[in-house]
């Protein structure tokens, strides 16, 4: 018997034409055949032999068991007897990946015994079933649709399921999320990968990303004690990355109650070789191990009124990937109103499907965020500040990551543009002689630390935020911001200044970036009128365009 793509084995088959003693009830064999005038079995649905059948056999499953009258489930190793819940929940039926369409599709479906007997209906079982399976029994009952439930619950009804080949537990997902692909045999996990991507491409709920890491390898063993600790252990509180798709359905099972948000807005979606794109914004927030700051990617989905979120990491130009993919992030929304987590604009954000090559991963799910993102920086642009400083504001959004608080743009763009605002407070005595808090702040704007080349050539915008550097040039001389190192920033109510100062060195610090990076560090004091020194300030467009950044003397300030 050829081995079937279910998870049938062939000690799998049941033999029912032996010599049985029934005292005078129907044989099995007769309500077998009576059955078989009705239906069909699963395993016999079409050629295996042709692929082109196959797949519309695959495909059409879910269909045939949705418009069917009624399905039959025979339970081979259910006994006729004994403790009826304890024998049900240890049926191999519902470990099987195939069988979890079956019985979900029908409206109506009888459960038979390994006698042939009749036990019970999926509409009387639905309670016991929601034990056994963890699937609705809103659902179980027709009480509520397919499409109501999230893409990480059905998920998670798959997560201990079984299929002989590696391919079929994402085929034997095709229905439940009414999607219609080629099969590919051959392509092991990658075909999981596919199904998650076409159910982006066709409905973005986001809690897709909702997911857990299993300690597995690549074979889905479980991984050695050795591998574990050198990737999942604290290792100098250094970060695990990974992709932002799941390897199998069974990094799902932690999630059976997670429900998506009907109100939420989800930009347009569009998929490539690296990744996910997608207009989103994203929450910054404390992170738990170095009380840094990182960047959270809301995922619209919650669970036992949290709202839901995974840790993600710039790993490039709006490309993030999965941190600490083991953890899910649980908050609500007065998180959000403490500050405790800070809105982040939404851009377009690369949310990647694998580790980055030049990090020199090769085939790993997971590596260390302390090789990756240095690899992944070129040209960057670091700003230094005293404590008790903020920078905020940072221009534009789409080349700063705040984590590390740097700008960097790819190498030799004439796209090489940042703005910040310096913004601090100082104690001093006001008008009426009392000591009071004054805030002040200097907006700095830094060109060209990437450019190596005299003249600029013709270039256009490649974002809607994303000017050419000549262009920056010539719109701060027209507006008459001055080009200067220092920043004079008179304190309303008061005859104090506070005097900005802004100095470039190149620095090398490998967990930051390959390479020496431009490095502004930026100072502060305060000063009294009379000792205000004069300010060295230039025009832009007269300037050398080499690669060293300016601050501009844009400046201001007032009691807080």
């Amino acid at each position: 018997m050829p081995q079937s793509s279910d998870n049938w084995q062939f000690h799998s088959w049941v033999e029912i034409s032996r010599k049985w003693e029934y005292e005078g009830k129907t044989p099995p064999w007769k309500i077998m055949d009576n059955m078989c005038k009705l239906t069909e079995g699963t395993i016999g649905c079409g050629d295996k032999r042709s692929s082109a059948e196959l797949t519309e056999a695959i495909n059409s499953m879910f269909l045939w068991y949705q418009k069917s009258a009624v399905c039959y489930a025979y339970l081979s190793d259910m006994p006729v007897d004994g403790p009826f819940e304890t024998n049900l929940k240890h049926c191999r039926w519902f470990t099987r990946g195939w069988t979890l369409q079956e019985l979900i599709a029908p409206r109506h479906m009888r459960f038979y015994n390994m006698g042939w007997y009749p036990i019970c209906t999926k509409k009387t079982l639905a309670n016991q079933l929601w034990r056994i399976t963890r699937i609705s029994y809103l659902l179980l009952q027709n009480q509520e649709s397919l499409s109501a439930f999230s893409v990480t619950q059905r998920m998670s009804w798959a997560a201990t399921r079984q299929t002989t080949r590696t391919e079929d537990i994402a085929y034997c997902l095709f229905g439940i999320f009414h999607l219609k692909l080629p099969l590919l045999y051959g392509e092991g996990k990658k075909t999981f990968c596919r199904l998650q991507l076409e159910i982006i491409r066709t409905n973005m709920d986001m809690s897709i990303f909702a997911w857990q890491l299993l300690p597995l390898d690549q074979n889905d063993s479980p991984m050695s004690k050795e591998d574990y600790n050198y990737f999942l252990s604290s290792r100098d509180r250094d970060r695990v990355l990974s992709g932002v798709l799941a390897a199998s359905p069974a990094e799902f099972y932690p999630s059976p109650n997670v429900i998506s948000n009907p109100d939420a807005i989800v930009g347009e979606v569009s998929i490539y070789s690296l990744g996910v794109v997608t207009k989103t914004r994203l929450y910054l927030c404390r992170t738990l191990v170095k009380q840094e700051v990182g960047y959270v990617l809301p995922l619209s989905c919650g669970s036992d009124g949290w709202e839901l979120g995974i840790h993600v990491r710039q790993v490039g130009h709006q490309q993030y990937l999965h941190t600490d993919p083991r953890s899910l992030l649980r908050f609500n929304r007065n998180a959000i109103l403490s500050g405790d987590l800070i809105r982040v604009e939404p851009e377009q954000r690369h949310l990647l499907l694998r580790l980055t090559i030049r990090s020199g991963y090769h085939n790993f799910r997971l590596g260390h965020a302390s090789r990756i993102v240095p690899s992944s920086r070129k040209n960057v642009l670091r700003i230094s500040k005293p404590s008790g400083v903020g920078l905020i504001e940072p221009w534009p959004l789409s080349k700063y990551d705040h984590q590390d608080r740097l700008f960097a743009v790819p190498a030799g763009s004439p796209f090489c543009f940042a703005c910040v605002k310096f913004a601090g407070a100082t104690s001093l005595p006001g008008s009426d002689g009392a000591i009071d808090q004054f805030a002040f702040g200097v907006w700095l704007c830094a060109l060209g630390w990437s450019v190596t080349y005299v003249q600029f050539k013709t270039a256009l915008a490649i974002a809607s935020n994303d000017y050419h550097t000549g262009q920056i040039r010539s719109l701060l001389d027209s507006y008459g911001i001055p080009l200067a190192t220092r920043a004079l920033c008179r304190i309303v109510s008061t005859s104090s200044y506070a005097m900005v100062t802004a100095s470039i060195c190149k620095v090398t610090s490998p967990d930051i970036c390959a390479g020496s990076l431009e490095q502004i560090n930026l100072q502060y004091d305060i000063r009294q009128d009379d000792d205000v020194p004069s300010l060295q300030i230039s025009t832009w467009t007269h300037t050398r365009r080499g690669r060293r950044p300016f601050p501009t003397t844009y400046a201001y300030g007032r009691p807080l």
